[in-house]
């Protein structure tokens, strides 16, 4: 498994816990931003999950997607701001976060994703969570 943060500080709280489970030798670290690393990732991955888009598509969407090998899972967590804007019941200012256009970019990137031929997506309320298969 690869562990992928901007923040030193979090990679070194989630080694330290990797450490206290005993699974140094099962994990790697890598302290950059998830659009560089992203591509000197060596053959596809099982799995990804992408604790770090704000309500729009991220930047390197593509290569994310781009890494899975068919099958593979990508979860996105933070899918409070889609039910948030599809409820017209904001639970915080998210435009103090994510713009004044938080709730239309949120739809525009769910619709983006369902509309990918190469994943097949869902989304859940409770927790507010996106998961998709990649087809190909």
């Amino acid at each position: 498994m690869t562990g992928i943060d901007s923040d030193r500080g979090h990679i070194e709280m989630a080694r330290s816990a990797c450490s206290q489970l005993g699974l140094d030798d099962r994990v790697r670290f890598i302290v950059g931003e998830v659009a560089e690393v992203l591509g000197i990732i060596d053959g596809r991955v099982d799995a990804v999950h992408d604790d770090a888009w704000f309500a729009a598509a991220p930047p390197y969407l593509d290569t994310m997607i781009g890494v899975l090998r068919p099958g593979g899972l990508l979860t996105m967590p933070n899918w409070f701001l889609l039910v948030d804007a599809l409820s017209g019941s904001p639970r915080n200012a998210w435009e103090n976060f994510a713009g004044p256009t938080w709730a239309a970019d949120a739809i525009e990137y769910a619709e983006e994703l369902a509309a990918r031929p190469d994943l097949a997506v869902s989304w859940t309320i409770r927790p507010p969570l996106g998961v998709a298969v990649k087809l190909r």
